[in-house]
């Protein structure tokens, strides 16, 4: 499952799947054509291929923090869009899939390969962590009380 090959250009990033859901998933997002979803160039059924714009775009993760945080909101606000226009959740919601268009500031989002309907609980650590940077999920303060054995002594 998964992605085979990732290639890189100036202006392009070339997808090749190994898996033919996975491709599906995949293109199903990128057919949609939402406003905030990278825009799909072509793509190739026969070698399972998805070729994408890449032009004037730089990943979340590529920017240094606190230029990053600048970001929040918005990619708090898009994660929710996602989920209300597809029904769907990003399972790998992290700033190497958000995309930021340096032209005019906008952000969108990239690789659908973990999706689902099914809200989540818990997320891998590094993807539980920015969810909770940007607001998404809220983790409890709350201490659970750890339970204790309680060992009967014998009387002598």
């Amino acid at each position: 499952m998964g992605i085979q090959n990732v290639k890189i250009t100036k202006n392009k990033i070339i997808k090749t799947f190994r898996s033919d859901l996975t491709y599906q998933r995949e293109l199903l997002i990128y057919k949609m054509e939402l406003p905030y979803v990278a825009k799909m160039i072509s793509n190739d059924d026969t070698k399972k291929e998805i070729v994408l714009n890449k032009e004037c775009c730089i990943t979340l993760n590529r920017l240094p923090i606190k230029e990053r945080e600048k970001y929040y909101k918005k990619a708090k606000d898009l994660f929710f869009r996602f989920k209300k226009d597809t029904g769907l959740y990003m399972y790998d919601y992290h700033p190497g899939n958000i995309i930021l268009d340096t032209n005019n500031g906008k952000l969108k989002l990239i690789d659908f390969e973990f999706i689902g309907a099914e809200k989540k609980t818990h997320y891998r650590k590094g993807i539980q962590s920015f969810l909770t940077k940007i607001g998404v999920i809220k983790i409890s303060n709350k201490k659970t009380k750890k339970k204790t054995r309680r060992y009967k002594t014998k009387k002598k």
